[in-house]
């Protein structure tokens, strides 16, 4: 690309110093002093620039990896296969300080004649090159863009200030072979998308249409760590909704791609109130996205009713979790908990009068599955007054407890003194 890049001075942006890390900033000063080039990078720039407050800050740099950690006492450089910097400050905080890489075309990597496919990976990514290289290499325009706090400019190589000004997600080059390459970018398109409220570039839909099988060669990990971060951002719906009509979702969840168009509505109805839930600051477990994306196919697996077996619940749950779980590995713990919310569902439909209602109501799940419960009868109307049931009989058994009790030791009894022994071996009288 040999096209000089777009040059924003300071007065034509909106991106303060203020708003920026003073720790990543001395990072990019102390990089500069030494004679390295230094900038901001990514989706930093990104949200700066739409004035909304970076997750974190990230820092691209001419200097190597050994270089940067020459000069930083709190540095640590990890990855083995993409080496990285990472800078430490106080309260756990870390800024990662990546050297400039450029793309390494296969034509490169025949000609070194590499029998291992992990060292070929390593060179691929571990060639250094240019801010401009580097700015070519990454997946879409708008997250491209760099700030240079030396001068305070906003440089584009890739039209991504255009992009951002239209709102739009356009992958960099040829949509195609950019998803082919890694297929985890086409649920980052629709990722960003919904997060920023932004339109996905007609192309960059089409080659996601066209290439939504590739999905099925990406890491089970990185599609589930995508899955979670969509949960966080509170556009679980919307999200779902277009991995669903680009054909995406049943390439990666087979199991949910093929719901019916009655499990679809109860799944979208659960995932609405979800978000609604996240966006208020409410959940942060990830076991309830989880059990939203489950509770149509259990329903319809076993009935939703007064009469149903806890035990036969309890088993369908675990079936359907693990297998859920072959489809996206889920953490143990992960798959626990959300075996533990379904289930919870059939036993507060019993309502508070059946027998051990209290015993459930000191258990850890209690609350959890209440919670769930509560957008689950948001659904499901004619259960709703089950739900203000429980929540009355709760509120009425913590008032009825007795704080000190809670806290207040029982003391073990004393154990008796035993008479010290004679010299012949008999206790003394």
């Amino acid at each position: 690309m040999n096209k000089p890049p777009i040059v924003i001075p300071r007065d034509q942006h909106c991106v303060s110093r203020k708003n920026i890390d003073p720790d990543a900033l001395k990072i990019t000063r102390r990089l500069s002093s030494h004679g390295y080039v230094s900038y901001l990078v990514g989706g930093c720039v990104r949200d700066l620039l739409l004035k909304r407050t970076p997750k974190d800050f990230d820092v691209g740099t001419t200097a190597k990896p050994n270089e940067i950690k020459a000069l930083f006492r709190n540095c640590r450089i990890i990855g083995k296969r993409f080496r990285l910097a990472h800078i430490y400050f106080k309260g756990q905080k870390i800024i990662e300080v990546a050297t400039f890489r450029r793309g390494v075309s296969k034509e490169e990597i025949e000609q070194l004649d590499l029998q291992d496919d992990k060292e070929a990976a390593r060179i691929m990514n571990n060639s250094f090159g240019t801010p401009e290289e580097d700015a070519i290499r990454r997946d879409f325009t708008i997250n491209a863009l760099f700030y240079n706090p030396a001068d305070f400019t906003v440089i584009d190589y890739v039209g991504g200030l255009k992009d951002l000004k239209e709102g739009v997600i356009r992958t960099i080059g040829d949509p195609n072979v950019r998803f082919l390459e890694d297929p985890v970018r086409m649920l980052r398109a629709v990722e960003f998308a919904h997060r920023l409220g932004f339109s996905i570039h007609p192309e960059t839909w089409e080659a996601g249409l066209n290439h939504a099988k590739a999905i099925e060669n990406a890491s089970k990990d990185r599609i589930r760590e995508e899955f979670l971060q969509i949960f966080q951002q509170g556009v679980s719906q919307r999200y779902f909704k277009t991995l669903m009509e680009m054909g995406i979702l049943k390439h990666i969840l087979p199991l949910i791609g093929g719901y019916s168009e009655r499990q679809q509505g109860l799944l979208w109805d659960l995932l609405e109130k979800v978000d609604h839930n996240v966006e208020r600051g409410r959940w942060e477990d990830p076991s309830f996205f989880i059990a939203s994306l489950l509770f149509p196919e259990l329903k319809r697996r076993v009935e939703f009713n007064r009469q149903t077996q806890l035990g036969e619940v309890i088993l369908k749950a675990r079936e359907l979790v693990m297998e859920f779980n072959k489809q996206l590995t889920l953490q143990v713990a992960l798959r626990a908990k959300t075996v533990e919310l379904l289930s919870g569902q059939w036993r507060l439909l019993r309502g508070p009068e059946r027998r051990g209602a209290r015993r459930f109501m000191r258990r850890d799940e209690f609350l959890p599955s209440l919670q769930f419960f509560d957008i689950l009868t948001l659904t499901m109307p004619d259960h709703r007054r089950t739900f203000h049931a429980w929540r009355r009989v709760y509120a009425k058994e913590e008032n009825n407890r007795d704080p000190a009790a809670l806290t207040r030791r029982r003391r073990r009894p004393r154990p008796a003194r035993r008479k010290p022994l004679s010299k012949e071996g008999k206790q003394r009288e």
